[in-house]
């Protein structure tokens, strides 16, 4: 979601670079301006009518101990709550609908993005190698599909298009560049902390040597898990339980990955493996 004041300070940029994306969301800048100005203005009259009322509220004290009549100015300060309850009412509209509207705005195109209706007119930045001659070549999603990696039914069927489910290899595909890219020492500096923190102390430390932990991502992380009370048992971290490629829970997620594998079976599996590392089972 754009930041307000981006399209605040410079809304003819923020729409000049909106219209070479399709649909009409650059048309949506000037609701966002008249609906922030709203919601500014309402709190702006707010904070004075705020500050009129405490000074109004200790002269109705000062002149109710001279015996002095009070009711108008009581009037007044009524008059106030009503209209500072409006402003509330108003400035409380007005930031819901500048959400939905700047929840409606896409990101600003880069500033060297080229502009064209589709990908024919992506300009071509570089070329590594020789094209192989490959007679009625086939891209990954074809290859992966028939290979059995991926099912794009089963993902149209569980979370609608655009997605997919990885299958067998295709799964342990998916797994293993997870782990190497959270755990291992060259995916965990490559990552950092795109992701928030990596899984394991290894991968931290591998990270943090590389200077690639932010030290804010890192403290909130540390404060989080200062708060959790349900503290992660440390032989869940044994390597003979974890290790990639060989663990066993890598070898429980393999199973699960062909049909005909009785549910049982898999949870014999991953209790052996636990005992075999010293975790008792009660």
């Amino acid at each position: 979601m754009l930041d307000i004041r981006v399209i605040r300070e410079n809304p003819e940029e923020v729409k000049a670079r909106l219209k070479p994306r399709s649909g009409d969301a650059w048309k949506l800048v000037d609701d966002v301006l008249a609906c922030d100005e709203a919601r500014r203005n309402a709190e702006t009259e707010k904070q004075a009518l705020q500050s009129e009322r405490n000074a109004t509220s200790k002269q109705i004290g000062m002149l109710k101990k001279k015996g002095e009549d009070t009711s108008s100015i009581e009037a007044r300060v009524r008059e106030i709550g009503d209209r500072i309850r409006e402003l509330d009412r108003v400035a409380e509209e007005n930031a819901a609908q500048l959400t939905s509207l700047l929840m409606n705005i896409p990101n600003l195109p880069h500033l060297e993005c080229p502009v064209g209706a589709d990908e024919t007119a992506n300009p071509e930045i570089k070329l590594w190698g020789e094209k192989p001659a490959i007679e009625n070549p086939k891209d990954h999603v074809e290859l992966a599909a028939n290979l059995g990696m991926i099912s794009f039914e089963d993902g149209a069927r569980i979370t609608g298009s655009g997605f997919v489910v990885y299958r067998g290899a295709g799964a342990r595909l998916e797994r293993a560049l997870i782990n190497f890219l959270l755990n291992e020492e060259k995916g965990a500096s490559i990552m950092g902390s795109e992701c928030g923190i990596p899984a394991s102390k290894a991968g931290l430390a591998a990270a943090q040597a590389a200077g690639a932990v932010k030290s804010l991502v890192a403290e909130a992380n540390a404060k989080v898990m200062a708060f959790t009370t349900n503290k992660l048992d440390p032989l869940f971290e044994n390597n003979d339980l974890k290790a990639s490629g060989t663990g066993i829970y890598q070898e429980v997620f393999d199973t699960v990955d062909y049909d005909g594998v009785a549910g049982a079976d898999v949870v014999d599996t991953l209790l052996d493996g636990m005992e075999s590392v010293g975790y008792t089972i009660g």
